[in-house]
């Protein structure tokens, strides 16, 4: 993955810099930081959040996490929620409390489809933050608009039981949106996390 700088721009600052929206990769919970969570570590479990895209040309491209544990491995996830469909993923190791982004092959996220990204722990009792009642910034909205939390006990299928108002497991979403309409999508989103991915 590239470890190239990343940094926080609105999408006014996009449009006079001249920058092309295909060329960044925005997270949408990277400035977050859950240090006062909540911890938990069952044997095994999946953790994430179900999302709905509002937008055109919406493409995922990377995974993120942030964990209270270091050097325990995890699988990161995108399902399709309507048709239960692991439709990317890429294995990780967790790092301690800092944000990480892995890359996983591209998907088009369609305009009005809801998905659910999160981490797969199995069998190693990893750690994960979780909780509830928190600000607005943990609550996407705009292009990626938050719905639930979604969680299992780490089989691998898909995460059917969901929790209103949660983070569990701290993962975020990288993703990219075309010129001319990423220009106005992020105008909706206002101040936005990217990152300029690699060529």
């Amino acid at each position: 993955m590239a470890n190239s700088s990343r940094v926080a721009l609105c999408a006014a600052t996009i449009v006079v810099a001249g920058q092309a929206a295909t060329a960044q990769v925005i997270h949408p919970l990277e400035g977050n930081d859950p240090s006062g969570f909540s911890t938990n570590n069952p044997s095994s479990w999946f953790r994430g959040y179900e999302f709905t895209v509002a937008g055109d040309g919406v493409t995922a491209v990377e995974i993120g996490m942030r964990t209270p544990g270091s050097g325990e491995a995890m699988t990161l996830q995108i399902w399709d929620v309507n048709s239960q469909t692991l439709l990317t993923s890429t294995v990780a190791t967790s790092h301690g409390n800092s944000w990480r982004y892995y890359d996983v092959p591209d998907v088009a996220l369609a305009n009005g489809g809801t998905y659910v990204v999160g981490a797969l722990a199995q069998g190693n009792s990893a750690e994960y933050f979780f909780d509830s009642g928190l600000g607005s910034e943990w609550y996407p909205t705009g292009v990626i608009n938050y719905n639930t939390m979604r969680f299992n006990g780490g089989d691998g299928s898909f995460p059917t039981l969901t929790l209103d108002g949660y983070q569990y497991g701290v993962v975020d979403l990288g993703y990219t949106i075309p010129a001319p309409a990423g220009l106005a999508l992020l105008a909706t989103a206002g101040l936005v996390s990217t990152r300029r991915r690699r060529a």
